[in-house]
């Protein structure tokens, strides 16, 4: 979207084959950023948040999770790596939050 930005700012006409090319996207990309610009100006062609949780624990506890599962689970479980529901327990166990396997 700079380059939109500054070819409107220069004056000069790029087609949006030129447009395209000079940044590796499809016509139909930045025919889609024109309009949504031209719709909304700069905020509708701001990058949005992923839309993904933030994680519930600090640095400072992944950190230490992360030397857990380093040293890796103890010979009584009779395991060679832990799976995820193993992490997963770890997790509520050590730093009392709950994540769906699917987050661990």
């Amino acid at each position: 979207m700079v380059l939109l930005t500054a070819v409107r700012r220069n004056g000069a006409q790029l087609t949006r084959d030129q447009v395209a090319s000079a940044t590796s996207r499809s016509r139909e990309f930045v025919d889609e950023r024109a309009r949504q610009y031209h719709k909304h100006g700069p905020p509708g062609v701001t990058p949005k948040p992923s839309g993904r949780r933030q994680t519930q624990l600090t640095l400072q506890k992944r950190q230490q999770l992360s030397k857990i599962l380093d040293t890796g689970p103890t010979p009584e479980s009779e395991r060679s790596v832990f799976l995820g529901g193993d992490i997963r327990q770890i997790i509520q166990e050590h730093f009392g939050v709950v994540y769906h396997l699917n987050g661990v």
